[in-house]
C-alpha cells in the first residue's frame, strides 16, 4: 500500500472536526502517511513495531487508522487501551473478549475445563461470552496462573484461521503502573516475554506497542534486557512538518478560522515562522 493510496481514501474537501486530547479515527483523522505506510507495511510482512513521541502527537490515532486499513481487508484488530487497567487479567480478558466469537469462545470453555485453575478464574470464563467481567479482585489470580491462561490462548490462536492483529496503548506507563502497584519484576517480564512470543510466531498475531514512555525507556529504567522488545523495532511519531502543518491548517474545519472554516493565511504565516 503506497502513500498515494492511502491518501485517496481521505476525503480531501470534507471539514475537519476539531477534536483534542483523545484519539481520532475515521474521517476526523489527518493523514500522516509516512507513519501508517510503514505501520500497514510491516504489520502485512509479519513484523511488529514500537510507536514512541511526545505526548498528544498522534500515535494512539495513528494505530487506529492503521487498524481501520486492516479491517477493510478482513483482518481481525484489536485495540487495547491500558492506561488505567487493574493488572494482566484486565488485558488479557479484554484481548480474548475482542477475538472472533467462536475463538473466543474456545478460549472460555478450555479455561473453565481446566482442572488446575482456581475457582474465580473458571467463573470468569465461564460469563465471558455474555457479561463484562471485574478483574480486580483476581488479579493475583491471573498473576499466578499467568502460564496456563495464556498458553491456551496462544495454542488456540496457532489452530486458527486468520491472524490477529494487536495494538497495545500505554503499555510502558501500564507496566509501570503495575510495578508501583507491588508487582514484582518477575511478573512484568512474564507479560512481556507471552507478548514477545506471540508475535514471534507469525501464525499468531503482529503487535503495536505504543506508549509515552516509549518502550526503550522503560526497560532501561527497570533494568529489564532488552530483547523483550528488540523485536519490534521503533518508529517516530514526530510533529508535522512546514508543508504539512501549512497543509493541515489550511483545511476547511468547523468552528476555526475565517468563515469558510481556513485558517487566515497572515495568522498562518505568523504560526509557520
Amino acid at each position: 500500500m503506497t502513500a498515494e493510496n492511502i491518501a485517496q481514501l481521505i476525503e480531501e474537501k470534507r471539514l475537519i472536526e476539531p477534536k483534542a486530547g483523545v484519539p481520532v479515527e475515521g474521517e476526523a483523522f489527518w493523514n500522516r502517511p509516512r507513519e501508517v505506510v510503514e505501520l500497514v507495511s510491516r504489520l502485512e510482512n509479519g513484523g511488529s513495531a514500537s510507536l514512541f513521541g511526545l505526548r498528544r502527537i498522534g500515535k494512539s490515532s495513528i494505530m487506529k487508522e492503521v487498524a481501520r486499513h486492516l479491517r477493510t481487508k478482513g483482518h481481525t484488530c484489536i485495540f487495547l487501551n491500558t492506561e488505567g487497567m487493574s493488572g494482566p487479567g484486565r488485558l488479557l480478558v479484554d484481548l480474548v473478549r475482542d477475538l472472533e466469537p467462536s475463538l473466543r469462545d474456545k478460549i472460555s470453555t478450555a479455561w473453565a475445563n481446566n482442572g488446575s485453575l482456581t475457582g474465580a478464574l473458571k467463573q470468569v470464563a465461564g460469563v465471558l461470552k455474555n457479561e463484562p467481567v471485574d478483574t480486580k479482585s483476581i488479579e493475583n489470580d491471573f498473576r499466578d496462573f499467568w502460564e496456563p491462561l495464556t498458553q491456551t490462548v496462544e495454542g488456540l490462536l496457532r489452530k486458527h484461521d486468520g491472524k490477529v492483529f494487536v495494538f497495545i496503548d500505554e503499555l510502558p506507563f501500564f507496566l509501570s503502573d503495575q510495578m508501583d502497584k507491588g508487582a514484582s519484576k518477575e511478573n512484568v517480564i512474564d507479560i512481556l516475554a507471552t507478548l514477545r512470543r506471540w508475535r514471534q510466531d507469525s501464525q499468531i498475531m503482529s503487535q503495536v506497542l505504543c506508549g509515552s514512555i516509549g518502550m526503550a525507556g522503560f526497560l532501561r529504567r527497570h533494568d529489564i534486557a532488552r530483547d523483550h522488545n528488540n523485536d519490534a523495532p521503533g518508529i517516530y511519531v514526530g510533529p508535522l512538518n512546514q508543508d504539512e502543518a501549512k497543509n493541515f491548517w489550511m483545511r476547511p474545519r468547523r468552528g476555526i478560522g475565517s468563515t469558510d472554516g481556513r485558517m487566515p493565511s497572515e495568522l498562518l504565516s505568523s504560526m509557520l515562522q
